[in-house]
């Protein structure tokens, strides 16, 4: 399965965009769960310096790596990532209780 996760407001607890906020610990813990058995791609609008920031945050700071970052394992000629799940804080009706997640997906 394939899961495509936002940044700001989903792994951070608020936007605070160019800046990183605060991360929210439970979810690096689940998605470090999720990469156990799931292909997981880090969606963010985010690009040059302020994504690379989060990249190197996550690795350096949190042991959390993508396997990819804004793509996917499936080339579509889209800029749309090919997901079975997004996880994001705008999309309507989105859960971002990362318990809730955990439950339904690890």
């Amino acid at each position: 399965m394939i899961i495509a996760i936002d940044f700001d407001g989903t792994i951070t607890k608020e936007h605070r965009y160019p800046r990183i906020g605060v991360i929210d610990t439970k979810a690096i813990e689940v998605i470090k769960k999720l990469k156990r058995k799931h292909t997981i791609c880090l969606w963010t609008c985010r690009d040059g310096e302020p994504l690379q920031e989060v990249v190197d945050t996550l690795e350096q700071d949190y042991g959390l790596v993508f396997d990819y970052i804004n793509d996917s394992p499936y080339t579509t000629g889209s800029r749309k990532i090919v997901a079975d799940y997004y996880i994001d804080d705008r999309a309507f009706g989105g859960i971002t209780d990362w318990d809730v997640i955990e439950e339904h997906l690890c």
